[in-house]
């Protein structure tokens, strides 16, 4: 288990081509780094470690 400490700050991307933000614990220690792709048919979100997004933690896809 991490040892986050709270409150979390998310900040919002805004200005990309894609729908994405990052989460940052009280430390300043990246959460997670979440990324929507957009103009797609099929929702596809993807939930990194950090944002150099080399490490994938989950994967959200709609089925319909």
């Amino acid at each position: 288990m991490q040892d986050y400490k709270f409150p979390l700050d998310f900040t919002f991307h805004i200005g990309t081509l894609s729908n994405d933000f990052s989460a940052v614990d009280a430390n300043g220690k990246m959460v997670a780094y979440v990324k929507q792709k957009l103009f797609k048919f099929k929702e596809n979100v993807g939930i990194y470690k950090n944002d150099s997004k080399t490490n994938l933690l989950y994967n959200i896809k709609a089925d319909r």
